[in-house]
């Protein structure tokens, strides 16, 4: 799909979609991605736009739970947390 040469500025623009503070300023950032690759990489583009929305969802939690880690929470380490 993207060459090894531009998977760094890829790479970088997803990082500011999943860095967004809020559901809106991802879907936001989510947009400008798909704008800047549309014209040279549109199957790029069209995997962003379609599956977005279900990357998006750990945004529902609140940034007290999350803390910005992939990781659950310590008090949540080793319950049903999923």
């Amino acid at each position: 799909m993207v060459g090894f040469g531009e998977r760094k500025e890829l790479a970088e623009g997803l990082r500011g979609v999943f860095a967004a503070t809020s559901r809106e300023l991802a879907l936001r950032a989510a947009h400008d991605l798909t704008d800047r690759w549309r014209r040279t990489h549109p199957k790029v583009a069209e995997h962003i736009e379609e599956h977005i929305e279900g990357c998006l969802s750990c945004l529902a939690f609140p940034e007290r739970l999350i803390g910005g880690a992939s990781a659950p929470p310590m008090g949540l380490r080793g319950s049903t947390w999923s």
